[in-house]
């Protein structure tokens, strides 16, 4: 009886109108672009996917109100990172990238105890990395 419960939960009309606000669809357009970015071939096509889908997510985390504005300034750092990854390889720029996005972290996570804070910060990193040092497959593995 308590699986009938959960799912009348999910299609009961608060559940809906909650989560299927337009900042949330737009957070799934996101995504959805975002996983489709990996079926790119080339490197430039995945890498402006990417920039369209940080200007999505900019725009999913403005619309979700000011507790979200730290994600949406990070998307934006991450929107010019593509940009700079598509012209440049330099390391010198990898790393004020990844540093900027350090700093930012630290100085707007409430946090910083809980080891879950650090998974987007260390996530984007590792995106940064792969964007900077590799082509191909690679990229996309890391």
């Amino acid at each position: 009886m308590d699986n009938l419960n959960f799912i009348y939960q999910i299609f009961n009309s608060d559940f809906i109108q909650k989560y299927m606000t337009i900042p949330q669809l737009i957070g799934i357009l996101g995504y959805l672009v975002g996983v489709s970015a990996f079926l790119q071939r080339k490197d430039s096509a995945f890498r402006w996917q990417l920039t369209i889908v940080n200007i999505i997510m900019t725009i999913h985390f403005y619309l979700l109100g000011p507790e979200s504005y730290p994600a949406a300034i990070l998307n934006i750092v991450n929107i010019f990172r593509n940009i700079a990854s598509a012209y440049t390889k330099n390391m010198i720029v990898m790393l004020f990238f990844i540093g900027l996005m350090w700093i930012f972290y630290f100085l707007t996570t409430p946090d910083w105890t809980q080891f879950i804070h650090y998974l987007s910060v260390i996530g984007t990193t590792l995106v940064t990395i792969a964007l900077f040092r590799f082509h191909q497959q690679q990229m996309r593995l890391l």
